[in-house]
């Protein structure tokens, strides 16, 4: 993209910073004893519906006296700062299992589940499974995860169990940095709305060539069916410089210097919140407007008592206008399922958890 081109995001409502926030309390919506109630209910509506979990849908899931609630929420996440942490789920007192579908109902109401493993997995496990294997994904190890995007217009994980000691979850602000690239150093956010091919990492969807043919640009611009001009954001720098190592043996210096600009921006506090997550607790983001990342866990001894969060990654259905290539490389329906020997999914499926 021309220099000439940029100009800021622009959606206002999206763009906060930390210093907004005192608290966590300041971004917080707390659940009540009869939005719960409610949420349980639905629970025991949709089990007895005979339907598979997967196959229940927002019409299956009722939520009643929490249905204000859990809208109030999407919209927030989906049309305003772009993030939520919801509070009060009864983690400490129902069965997983219960969580499990709770969790699905809810998310039915804010979106479409997308597949996030090469077994179609359409909610998430995170816990560390690897037990010392190489080739983890990263949500099923203990390890660091550095600012990047998931999959797809949604993103939520909700917390059963901590960690011993670790796993703080941290949110940044991607259209914040959009808009402090364009005062500070402009040519390297051209570059980023330019892009880079990716490595598909052996997770290419069927028909598709291990390196993404296209470039799939970290910041873009889209435009609603009201007119509204909508910046979003993909960014997986592993990807990206794998790529590069492929296809011409490196980066070029400008390429690099451009990726470099944006990680020393995320280095930042000015638009950065780090917080840990309480059993009961969900955060909800916006995929396209956020840059999330994890830092490295210890987890207890007893393997009852490991850290244990849930995944999903929704298609909103009030969707996001994005590029063309952003939608191609997050495809129609998540992560392709296919069955490999060289991932660690022990566990990974909603069957078995342990």
């Amino acid at each position: 993209m021309d220099r000439a081109d940029l100009k800021p995001a622009g959606e206002a409502s999206a763009l906060w910073r930390a210093s907004d926030f005192p608290s966590r309390d300041a971004f917080a919506y707390d659940l009540t004893p009869a939005h719960v109630a409610a949420l349980e209910k639905a629970v025991t509506v949709a089990r007895a519906s005979g339907k598979s979990m997967t196959d229940t849908t927002k019409a299956d899931f009722p939520l009643g006296d929490a249905a204000y609630a859990i809208a109030a929420i999407g919209h927030e996440v989906t049309q305003g700062r772009g993030f939520v942490l919801a509070r009060g789920f009864p983690a400490d007192r129902l069965a997983l299992d219960d969580m499990v579908w709770m969790y699905w109902g809810i998310g039915c109401h804010w979106g479409r589940a997308v597949s996030q493993s090469l077994r179609g997995d359409r909610l998430g496990h995170v816990l560390d499974a690897s037990k010392g294997k190489p080739g983890a994904r990263g949500y099923r190890s203990s390890q660091e995860l550095h600012f990047h995007n998931d999959s797809d217009d949604i993103v939520g994980l909700l917390c059963l169990r901590q960690g011993k000691s670790g796993g703080d979850s941290l949110l940044l602000n991607a259209l914040g940095i959009h808009d402090a690239l364009l005062r500070e150093n402009p040519a390297a956010l051209a570059l980023l709305y330019e892009g880079w091919r990716y490595d598909w990492n052996n997770q290419a969807p069927p028909g598709e060539p291990p390196i993404t043919p296209y470039k799939v640009p970290v910041f873009s611009r889209a435009v609603d069916d009201q007119g509204r001009d909508k910046v979003s954001v993909v960014y997986l720098r592993g990807h990206i410089t794998d790529a590069a190592k492929e296809l011409t043996g490196g980066l070029s210096a400008a390429d690099q210097a451009a990726i470099d600009a944006l990680e020393e921006m995320m280095k930042r506090d000015t638009f950065r919140l780090e917080f840990r997550l309480a059993p009961g607790e969900l955060i909800l983001f916006n995929n396209y407007t956020t840059f999330h990342a994890r830092t490295a866990f210890t987890d207890h001894d007893d393997p009852a008592q490991r850290r244990h969060l849930l995944r999903l990654w929704l298609q909103a259905w009030d969707r996001r206008p994005v590029h063309e290539n952003v939608r191609r490389y997050y495809g129609a329906d998540g992560m392709p399922a296919q069955e490999r020997a060289d991932q660690v999914y022990g566990g990974d499926t909603m069957e078995a958890v342990a």
